[in-house]
C-alpha cells in the first residue's frame, strides 16, 4: 500500500482570504473559497526541501488523493484503508468481486488495476492545523469495493466540504456523508454503484451551494 504523507509549508497558501468565508483562514472545498485555486494576497515559499519552510509532517491512514480542506484549526481529509481482511459479514461478502483477485497494484490490460477482495474502512480524518496532531477520525462506512481503479487512482479521490458546521464527505459509491464538526455522522445517503469507463474509479467532489450539497453522479450507468 502506498504510504501518504501530509506536510504543511510555513505560507498562507493553505489559507483562505478573511472575509471571503465565515471565519478567516478558511479552505473550505476543492480549489478554495472562490473556486479557483487561488488566495490573492498569498506570498508563498519559492523553495523547500524536507526541512527548509516546513512547519510539520505526518504520515496518514489508507490512500486518498482528494485536497484536504481547512476551517479554523481543522485540517480534513478523506482516506480509504484497507483492513487486509475478508469482508466481515455475508451481505457484503455477497457484494464483494468475483474475479480473480490481482491485488491493489495487479494491473490489467495495463489500464486498470483488480477489485480488491478485502475490506476497506471509509474514514474522515481531522488533524490539528497547528501542529499536526489528529483531532478525531470517523469510519463512515465498511465496503469491498466493487472496482478496481486506474493504478493513479484511490477509492478515496474526492474531496470534502464544508460551511463551518457540517462537513460532507462523498466516497461515491460507498456513500455520501454529513458530519458535524467533531466527526459525528448526522446523516448519509447511499445512491448505489458507479460503473466507470475502464474500471479507472471515481473521484468527482461535491460542492455546497448555500442549503444545497451538489453531487455529481456521471457515469457509465444510469447518471
Amino acid at each position: 500500500m502506498r504510504s501518504l504523507v501530509l506536510t504543511l509549508c510555513i505560507a498562507p497558501l493553505l489559507l483562505g482570504q478573511a472575509g471571503r468565508a465565515a471565519a478567516e483562514n478558511n479552505w473550505p472545498n476543492w480549489r478554495g473559497p472562490n473556486y479557483n485555486g487561488a488566495v490573492e494576497d498569498a506570498s508563498p515559499p519559492t523553495r523547500w526541501s524536507s526541512s527548509e519552510n516546513i512547519r510539520w509532517k505526518i504520515p496518514l491512514p489508507g490512500e486518498g488523493s482528494g485536497s484536504p480542506i481547512v476551517w479554523e484549526n481543522q485540517i480534513i481529509l478523506l482516506a480509504a484503508v484497507d483492513t487486509g481482511k475478508p469482508p466481515a459479514t455475508t451481505d457484503q461478502a455477497a457484494a464483494a468481486p468475483t474475479e480473480p483477485q490481482a491485488g491493489r497494484g495487479g494491473r490489467r490490460g495495463g489500464l486498470s488495476e483488480a477489485p480488491p477482495r478485502n475490506e476497506f474502512e471509509f474514514l474522515v480524518l481531522s488533524v490539528n492545523l497547528q501542529d499536526g496532531s489528529e483531532l478525531w477520525r470517523s469510519v463512515v462506512h465498511r465496503g469491498v469495493p466493487h472496482e478496481g481503479g486506474h493504478p493513479t487512482n484511490t477509492f478515496a479521490s474526492a474531496s470534502a466540504v464544508t460551511n463551518g458546521e457540517r462537513i460532507f464527505a462523498s466516497f461515491g459509491s460507498h456513500g455520501i456523508y454529513c458530519l458535524d464538526m467533531r466527526g459525528k455522522l448526522v446523516w448519509s445517503q447511499n445512491l448505489g454503484r458507479m460503473q466507470t469507463r475502464n474500471e479507472f474509479g471515481e473521484g468527482s467532489s461535491p460542492a455546497l451551494i448555500r442549503d444545497t450539497l451538489i453531487v455529481p453522479w456521471d457515469h457509465e450507468g444510469p447518471s
